[in-house]
């Protein structure tokens, strides 16, 4: 590399002293622009692609890029200009739409199969429980009519969940406190069945009004817990926390902005392989289990105008869910003033700082 420029500087994060006199491919962890070099000599024409390289802090970029012949004044090859476009944020919004359109296309074909196996689900139940209450059985046939009407309810139970999912009711909003909701979770939690007791609750929230759908924020609670509880079989800690994250850095106004809801426990954490695949539909690790938990847990938080992201390591798992304050959130900006009194207005202060 003989030149760099800023523009070239703010895409992939390396300064250009990092970057002159380095090999660009081995630079960027670009092997592709080797082949498309070769084309560039073979045909002797600009080249223009897509490819795929590695900022500095090793994240993926998406760029468009043309190559061309750089010759001097008297038409000799002297080098190869790239002038490249990042894409990665259109390309992450296509992908997006994609999904939606894919999960539209589901929710219309979860709909139909739904009704097609609750039907004949619904008259096998029935049938089980009249022949229950009808036959005289010995207690071998009775245990085998209990799991029959267990396993037809485990999976209306799936169906239900798979339609939560796939064809998810719109968020029904409302003003709540943040903290109560969380509150409820722990509560919740500590009055489950005596071996989770040697999981400790931590708790680092503040009251905080939110327009949001407090059932359906119930449930992403509620599962992000007691998946946490579950990666803890002999014990540890789950931590709970809520922050402000300003969308205006260094603005005095810090109402604006996310709020990040933290749940970290120090469980066995997720494996390397796995993460990618964790809000798949049907995708667990678990001997028992939908494998539906999670991806419900995003497509209520995408419901929201927010984001779920996942840290793991071997010291346990982050689920950080980031929900927009106010104005994406669906609620007009003068109502969200009319409502973060100076109370709200101090916690948040105190969320940012």
């Amino acid at each position: 590399i003989t030149s760099f420029n800023q523009a070239a500087e703010q895409m992939t994060g390396f300064r250009p002293e990092e970057a002159i006199g380095e090999i660009w491919w081995r630079l960027f962890s670009w092997e592709e622009i080797k082949s498309r070099y070769r084309d560039l000599v073979l045909a002797g024409v600009a080249q223009r692609f897509e490819g795929e390289i590695k900022n500095k802090r090793g994240e993926r970029c998406l760029l468009g890029v043309t190559i061309s012949m750089l010759r001097n004044e008297r038409g000799k090859q002297i080098g190869v200009i790239a002038i490249f476009q990042d894409l990665t944020q259109l390309k992450n919004m296509e992908m997006e739409i994609h999904k939606k359109d894919r999960l539209a296309m589901i929710g219309e074909m979860a709909a139909g199969m739904a009704h097609e196996i609750r039907n004949p689900l619904a008259s096998i139940s029935g049938s089980i429980q009249v022949l229950k209450r009808g036959l005289p059985l010995d207690d071998e046939n009775r245990g085998l009519m209990k799991i029959a009407e267990s396993e037809t309810e485990r999976l209306n139970a799936i169906i239900t969940q798979f339609l939560l999912y796939a064809k998810p009711l719109p968020p029904s909003r409302k003003w709540v406190d943040l903290h109560a909701l969380l509150s409820e979770t722990v509560q919740l939690l500590k009055n489950r069945p005596e071996e989770h007791v040697k999981v400790e609750l931590l708790m680092d929230t503040h009251p905080l009004m939110m327009f949001i759908d407090p059932e359906q924020m119930r449930q992403v609670f509620w599962n992000l817990s007691i998946n946490a509880v579950e990666a803890m079989a002999h014990g540890g800690t789950l931590s709970i926390s809520t922050r402000l994250v300003s969308s205006k850095k260094g603005s005095s106004d810090t109402h604006t902005g996310l709020v990040e809801i933290n749940f970290k426990d120090t469980g066995e954490g997720i494996r390397k392989e796995d993460l990618p695949k964790i809000f798949y539909p049907f995708f667990t690790t678990k001997s028992s289990g939908s494998g539906l938990g999670l991806p419900i847990v995003q497509r209520v938080v995408e419901e929201h105008f927010g984001k779920i992201d996942v840290e793991s390591g071997s010291a346990g798992a982050s689920f950080l869910i980031y929900l927009p304050l106010e104005g994406s959130s669906g609620y007009p900006p003068d109502l969200a003033e009319a409502v973060a009194g100076d109370d709200q207005r101090e916690i948040l202060t105190k969320m940012a700082d």
